[in-house]
């Protein structure tokens, strides 16, 4: 009897032993089973954190082909590289591949994005007047008149198409696009270094109306046949708006009106500047400006020459008026729920590709090129 107690005793402290150290094995695997998870978790954040980052010099700085490394961030660390893939020519966009390791504990995570993007400051520049509204008025009286066609910044004009005086060569057609009524649809941004169209806008019926409106007159010449308009829907307002917002934060003069420009030079084409006006802009000496003028309505007073970029924006109404001997070289582009351009005498704008390298140039060489990202594709 003692014996037999004293065996099932022991089996009992054997069987119990055995449960215990099962069970503190099993505490300890779901315990590092833990501490593998959070240092998961911890792992998957830093490399969202970090890839997020990465996306924020890319977007707003414009860094590219670049790699780099965090030691510590959010607990752990990070190496990321922002690379280049490929560049399509019609559409002006980067292909890019944006990619983060990251390490917490004793873990790794690796995460990556591919996006296309292009520059927010060198925007699509459609015709010599791009219009992005869901209602234009254009009003050109007296010797007033809009150049497609590429012209020098000193007046001349060296490519193919036309001479002033004496409108475009007939019959040709926009190889990207089909034509409508006289006017014509771009189905791809143009190239710059072909003649543009005088006037783009967004919506058909303005392109109908506007073709009705010139035809038989040579105010508006360009690319194809006189009046040289365009359907170019690509460019939104807020697109347009955009731009605005990313030159205001590097322009060389942030005004809340032009009272104070009169009858100066602003900038040269050797360094041209950006001028930023909260509100609208009404210039009444003879300025002379080279870069990119952006304001929410332009009126021009006396006789004003800008070489470069003018956007004109408007949460209601963007409107551009001159009323005297006064030109832009280079394009204009205006994005509002409605615009009104309005020039009177020996007013007019030209395109001019040259102007346009110009502002490229100069925003090239201050390593500001903040991106536009399209079609992002988060890999996780």
């Amino acid at each position: 009897m003692g014996r037999s107690t004293l065996i099932i005793v022991l089996g009992f402290i054997v069987i119990f032993g055995y449960v215990s150290i099962r069970m503190h094995k099993v505490a300890e695997r779901a315990e590092e089973n833990s501490i593998e998870y959070a240092e998961r978790v911890m792992a998957r954040q830093v490399a969202n954190s970090a890839l997020e980052y990465m996306l924020s010099l890319y977007s707003v700085f414009g860094y590219s082909d670049t790699t780099i490394s965090k030691d510590v961030w959010l607990g752990g660390s990070f190496t990321g590289t922002i690379a280049t893939m490929a560049y399509d020519t019609t559409s002006g966009e980067d292909s890019v591949l944006v990619s983060v390791t990251a390490e917490a504990g004793g873990q790794t995570k690796t995460c990556s994005v591919t996006l296309w993007s292009r520059d927010y400051l060198l925007p699509t520049i459609p015709a010599a007047v791009g219009i992005s509204a869901d209602a234009t008025d254009l009003t050109l009286t007296g010797h007033s008149h809009i150049y497609g066609s590429d012209t020098d910044m000193d007046g001349t004009t060296s490519r193919r198409g036309w001479h002033r005086g004496h409108g475009p060569h007939r019959g040709w057609g926009w190889g990207g696009g089909r034509r409508h009524h006289g006017w014509h649809h771009l189905a791809e941004p143009p190239d710059l270094s072909d003649d543009l169209p005088g006037v783009s806008v967004s919506e058909e019926a303005d392109s109908i109306s506007l073709m009705d409106q010139y035809e038989g007159t040579t105010n508006i010449q360009g690319e194809g046949t006189s009046p040289s308009i365009a359907l170019y829907e690509e460019t939104t307002q807020t697109d347009i708006q955009a731009v605005a917002d990313a030159y205001e934060s590097i322009a060389d003069y942030n005004l809340t009106s032009c009272d104070a420009l009169g009858s100066v030079s602003l900038g040269s084409a050797a360094a041209p500047v950006v001028v930023h006006v909260s509100g609208e802009c009404t210039i009444s000496g003879n300025l002379t400006g080279y870069g990119v003028l952006i304001a929410e309505g332009v009126t021009f007073k006396g006789r004003v020459k800008w070489y470069g970029l003018v956007i004109i924006t408007g949460d209601a109404e963007a409107d551009l008026s001159s009323k005297g001997n006064s030109s832009i070289c280079g394009a204009l582009l205006i994005g509002a729920p409605s615009a009104d351009i309005s020039l009177k005498g020996h007013d007019a704008v030209y395109f001019s590709s040259e102007a346009i390298q110009m502002v490229k140039s100069y925003i090239t060489s201050t390593g500001n090129k903040p991106k536009r990202v399209n079609n992002l594709t988060w890999w996780d």
